[in-house]
C-alpha cells in the first residue's frame, strides 16, 4: 500500500499551508470558530503558547521514534505512547506522520499519524497533550481528515480513527466515531457546493479516483493502439492474414474503397428535397469527463 502525497507545501514552523502560491486555511481554526468558539476563551495567551511548544516537542519525539526508531529518554509522553502498542498493535504499523491532506482549494491540514490497519486500509490518529481529552472535538477533526484523505487516496479505505492522549505519565488511546460526509461538507462549506467536490460526496467514488481511471484508460488505449500497429506491421511484412494465439486472433484487413453520401453538398444543391427526406432520431444522452 503506497500513499499519495499532496501538492500542498506545509511549513511546520509557521504552521501554514500553501498551494501554487495561495495560502490555505487550516482545519483546527474552522472547527474552533464554528463548533467550539469558547474553547480557550479563559486561558491566557502565554499559557496557550507554552502548551503549544510542549505539544510540538512531544510530537517531534514521537515522530523520531516512529520514523527512525530513536527514543527520547526524558519524554514521559513517548514512554506512554510506546506502552500503548501492546494494546493497540496498529501503532506499530506506522505509515506517515504529519501527512498533509487538502481539498486543493480552501483547506489543508496535517494528520498527526497514519497507520496501516493490516487489512489494506488505514487508521488515522491525532495526538493530544491537553489537560483533558475532548473526544467530540477530535471526532470532528479526524472526520475532516478522513474526508480529505479519501480524496487523495480513493482506493485506500479509512477503517478507524483514534485519539492518542498523552499527559506526562498518563496515557490512553480512544477510538472516536467518524462523522457522515454530509456533516463534514456542511461544516467546511455551509450551503455552498465546494468547488473541488462538485457533488462527488454523493457518489461512491471521488473526483481524484475518476480522474485516475480516466488517465489510466487513456494510457491503456494508447498502448493498445500502439500494439495493434506493431502487429499490423508484422503481418504486412510477412504477407500474412492473421496471427493466432491461445486466447486471441489478430486479423489483417486489406485496404478497401468506401463510398459515402455527401449530405452537406446535397443540402446546398437541393435544400427542399433534403428537408423532405430528413429524418430525426433521438441520440441517447450521457456524460463527458474532461480534465480541467
Amino acid at each position: 500500500m503506497i500513499l499519495k502525497y499532496s501538492r500542498v507545501d506545509y511549513d511546520p514552523v509557521s504552521h501554514t499551508y500553501t498551494l501554487d502560491g495561495k495560502q490555505l486555511s487550516g482545519i483546527t481554526g474552522v472547527i474552533k470558530d464554528k463548533l467550539f468558539p469558547d474553547y480557550y476563551k479563559d486561558v491566557p495567551g502565554d499559557v496557550l503558547n507554552k502548551a503549544a511548544e510542549r505539544g510540538h516537542r512531544i510530537h517531534t519525539a514521537i515522530e523520531l521514534y516512529d520514523t527512525c526508531d530513536i527514543p527520547t529518554a526524558d519524554c514521559d509522553e513517548l514512554k506512554g505512547y510506546i506502552e500503548e502498542i501492546p494494546s493497540h498493535d496498529f501503532i506499530g504499523r506506522h505509515m506517515a506522520s504529519e501527512y498533509v491532506v487538502s481539498d486543493n482549494e480552501k483547506y489543508a491540514s496535517a494528520i498527526d499519524k497514519v497507520y496501516a490497519d493490516g487489512m489494506g486500509g488505514v487508521i488515522l490518529a491525532d495526538i493530544k497533550t491537553t489537560y483533558k481529552l475532548d473526544t467530540d472535538y477530535v471526532s470532528w477533526q479526524l472526520s475532516v481528515y478522513a474526508y480529505f484523505f479519501s480524496m487523495l487516496n480513493p482506493g485506500i479505505p479509512v477503517s478507524g480513527a483514534y485519539a492518542i492522549w498523552l499527559r506526562r505519565d498518563k496515557h490512553k488511546v480512544v477510538e472516536v466515531p467518524l462523522r457522515p460526509v454530509e456533516d463534514v461538507l456542511k461544516l467546511l462549506y455551509g450551503d455552498e457546493t465546494p468547488k473541488n467536490d462538485c457533488g462527488f460526496g454523493e457518489l461512491s467514488f471521488t473526483e481524484d479516483y475518476l480522474l485516475q481511471l480516466k488517465n489510466e484508460a487513456e494510457e491503456a488505449t494508447a498502448k493498445y493502439e500502439q500494439a495493434k500497429q506493431e502487429a499490423l506491421a508484422l503481418l504486412t511484412k510477412k504477407g500474412m492474414k492473421n496471427i493466432r494465439g491461445s486466447h486471441l486472433m489478430i486479423t489483417r484487413r486489406s485496404d478497401s474503397e468506401r463510398k459515402t453520401f455527401d449530405t452537406k453538398k446535397f443540402n446546398t444543391d437541393h435544400p427542399e428535397l433534403y428537408a423532405e427526406y430528413l429524418k430525426t432520431a433521438i441520440t441517447k444522452g450521457g456524460i463527458t469527463v474532461k480534465a480541467i
